[in-house]
């Protein structure tokens, strides 16, 4: 074989390849222009939602401002809903009593029922009780305060908020949750703190009949019989104006004579001048 032949030969082997290259290449254009023409069919507006899917849903699938609307106010976007598979027109897709914002939010199928009754976080409220609580229902403890959301339901407390009473300390080390006591005092140590307490001294005696609601008394002796609290937290019990730690007669009004000197004042010793008669045998006499 000449070597003209052989020139000619591969001429004509390279122009056949060239040729196929082509053909795939305008195949393959084709194929692509023919994808983005269909694409562009499925979303004219370009705004990321199908307009199948906008037209099933009364959204205008030739504008692309309502990508960002909220029809149904519950405050997730068109797009949104449509990348989640909710109802932009219903609050609750799937009628469930989780509106969609919580759902999305937490990644649940707004579209599907029967993830309502599951307890994700294990604190004993269903994911419903969460969120018409408000609460987070992959957390246990929604506010970080210390005290799961099942216990501040049952206590009362807010779960959505760390200081329920607002008195400085948080819920779960609060021995008033409901009651601002900012000083926690506790006086019997029962757990329970003297502001919430029925019987703060745990003398036996309920705090609005105590006369002295922070120190043990279940006598509730009082010998002025004034409103001033009983002997056991009035510093002037017979209420003559000395103080009891001064007073030679505490419960016995009076001055502060004493004629025997042996320490007990004259209105409450029994034999005043220590003569070995009581003062009512010589008044008898």
């Amino acid at each position: 074989m000449t070597l003209v032949r052989l020139a000619y030969l591969r001429r004509r082997t390279l122009a056949v390849l060239l040729a196929f290259a082509t053909l795939a290449c305008v195949f393959a254009c084709v194929g692509q222009a023919q994808a983005a023409t269909r694409a562009s069919r499925s979303d004219r507006d370009a705004d990321g939602m199908r307009d199948a899917w906008e037209r099933q849903h009364g959204l205008n699938p030739r504008s692309s401002r309502d990508r960002k609307r909220d029809p149904d106010q519950d405050h997730v976007r068109n797009f949104d809903e449509f990348r989640q598979g909710c109802d932009p027109q219903a609050a609750d897709s799937d009628r469930d009593g989780m509106d969609d914002r919580f759902e999305v939010r937490y990644g649940f199928d707004c579209a599907r029922r029967g993830d309502q009754t599951l307890d994700v976080d294990g604190d004993g409220l269903s994911n419903r009780r969460e969120n018409d609580l408000g609460t987070d229902p992959t957390a246990s403890d929604t506010d970080g305060d210390g005290l799961s959301d099942s216990d501040e339901v049952r206590a009362g407390s807010n779960p959505v908020r760390g200081d329920s009473d607002r008195d400085g300390d948080l819920d779960g080390a609060d021995n008033c949750l409901l009651v601002s006591n900012a000083d926690q005092a506790d006086r019997d140590g029962d757990g329970q703190g003297d502001a919430c307490t029925p019987d703060a001294d745990n003398d036996g005696v309920a705090d609005p009949r105590d006369n002295c609601r922070t120190t043990a008394n279940p006598d509730q002796r009082n010998a002025d019989g004034r409103a001033d609290g009983g002997d056991a937290c009035d510093p002037d019990d017979d209420d003559d104006g000395t103080a009891d730690g001064s007073d030679n007669c505490p419960t016995a009004a009076g001055p502060q004579t004493d004629t025997d000197g042996d320490g007990k004042g004259n209105p409450c010793d029994e034999d005043d001048d220590g003569d070995g008669l009581s003062d009512a045998d010589e008044a008898a006499r």
